[in-house]
């Protein structure tokens, strides 16, 4: 069996601080990624067709069938755009958190 090669301590601090400078790099455009898929999952939110769609929805006194699917459909679409921006949002602060646990496990 072969013993593992021995790395200069000079080179492998090189390797962990250019390691480093790319992971903040990395972690950087993650968090603004992460800033700007909530802004755009607030404003899908605060839709004003989704808003209009859901009080004409309760506001309806005796819809007609029509009236009703309409009303499903509407909202089921702008629904299923926010649950996948939710998504999207959910998965970008997972890739921060495994960002800074990397960054924290490396030598300072």
């Amino acid at each position: 069996m072969t013993p593992l090669a021995s790395v200069d301590p000079q080179v492998q601090k090189r390797r962990d601080d250019g390691r480093r400078k790319i992971l903040e790099a990395e972690l950087e455009r993650e968090e603004q990624t992460l800033v700007d898929a909530r802004k755009v999952l607030l404003g899908e939110q605060q839709n004003p067709q989704l808003i209009a769609a859901v009080r004409t929805a309760q506001q309806a006194s005796e819809p007609t069938a029509a009236e009703l699917v309409e009303f499903r459909k509407n909202i089921e679409k702008a629904s299923g755009r926010i649950r996948g921006l939710q998504a999207t949002v959910a998965e970008h602060e997972k890739n921060v958190e495994a960002l800074k646990k990397e960054l924290g496990a490396l030598k300072p």
